[in-house]
C-alpha cells in the first residue's frame, strides 16, 4: 500500500490524496474530502482514472499523478479481441 498527496494551486482543493492497494486491487483518490477508487482489475481503470484527474486538475499534474499510480500498482490493459 502506496500513499502520496500532491499539493498543487491547480488541483480542486489544492490536494489530491492518492493511496494504491494492491491486494484490494484499487486506487483511491481523495479530493475536497470525497473519496473515489477504482478498481485496477477493470480494463477501463486507466481510462477512467485519467479522465476523473484530467477534471479535478490540469493535464500536466494529471499525467504526473497517473504515472505515479501506474509505478505503484498493475493496472489491467484493455484487451480488445
Amino acid at each position: 500500500m502506496a500513499t502520496k498527496t500532491f499539493k498543487s494551486e491547480y488541483h480542486s482543493g489544492g490536494i489530491i490524496k492518492v493511496t494504491t492497494d494492491e491486494k484490494k486491487k484499487k486506487v483511491t483518490f481523495v479530493v475536497c474530502d470525497h473519496e473515489y477508487s477504482f478498481d485496477t482489475n477493470d480494463s477501463r481503470a486507466e481510462t477512467q482514472m485519467d479522465n476523473f484527474l484530467f477534471e479535478n486538475t490540469s493535464s500536466y499534474y494529471a499525467e504526473q499523478i497517473l504515472n505515479w499510480v501506474k509505478s505503484k500498482i498493475k493496472i489491467e490493459t484493455p484487451s480488445f479481441w
